[in-house]
């Protein structure tokens, strides 16, 4: 390979790898079980969707005691260290069974606006030295002390910012000659019919003259 050749290589080396995007998350994403929802302010710049939504998820954990110390609002994610699940104080002690605890969330730009929200609280099991750290959490059952306020917290942010369910499309009747469309409340399945009142109509008069 001559000089010049290598020096291209290097060349296109180095501007791939500065052109590369680069995030503080973790490689693993959430756990089937997280907790979910869509929320958002409407902005249309994605990158200040994800931080604002980011720092209300930080803000509406941290008001339910959830323990959030490390926060990467641009990327869209955050994490709690390994904590008591009793107490809701960060813990030295080993992270195995289900008095330990952890919570991480994911922020990802949906439709303009809004960010879809996954939270996961996740605990070990058993340890086993053979695998990773990662491959040894699973994701606590719903009922969990913890997960409830985590649900908790997600739910009262969705239904202060959550995304506003679509239009439901209504018939529209005949409108008058020269009006606008008229729109019609779809009938109920579980009413019950009408009853039908026969209309009695009265003999009509004898009209023929006596003889």
């Amino acid at each position: 390979m001559s000089p010049m050749t290598m020096r291209r290589g290097i060349a296109a080396l180095l501007l791939l790898s500065g052109c590369r995007a680069t995030t503080k998350r973790p490689s693993f994403v959430p756990l089937p079980e997280a907790e979910h929802a869509e929320v958002g302010f409407g902005l249309l710049v994605k990158d200040s969707s994800v931080a604002r939504i980011t720092d209300s998820v930080v803000a509406y954990l941290k008001a339910d005691s959830i323990p959030v110390t490390r926060v990467y609002r641009v990327d869209g994610y955050l994490e709690t260290p390994w904590f008591d699940a009793k107490s809701l104080r960060p813990t030295n002690a080993r992270p195995l069974g289900l008095d330990v605890v952890r919570v991480r969330a994911w922020v990802d730009a949906s439709k303009p606006g809004f960010a879809h929200v996954e939270i996961e609280t996740v605990y070990v099991p058993a340890a086993d030295p053979s695998l990773r750290d990662r491959d040894t959490e699973v994701s606590v059952p719903p009922f969990h002390p913890v997960n409830r306020r985590v649900a908790g917290a997600l739910k009262r942010l969705n239904d202060k910012y959550g995304a506003p369910d679509e239009e439901k499309e209504k018939p529209l009747v005949k409108p008058a000659p020269g009006g606008p469309p008229i729109p019609v409340a779809p009938a109920d399945p579980a009413a019950k019919p009408k009853p039908v009142v026969p209309v009695i109509k009265p003999p009509k008069p004898d009209t023929t003259p006596p003889r």
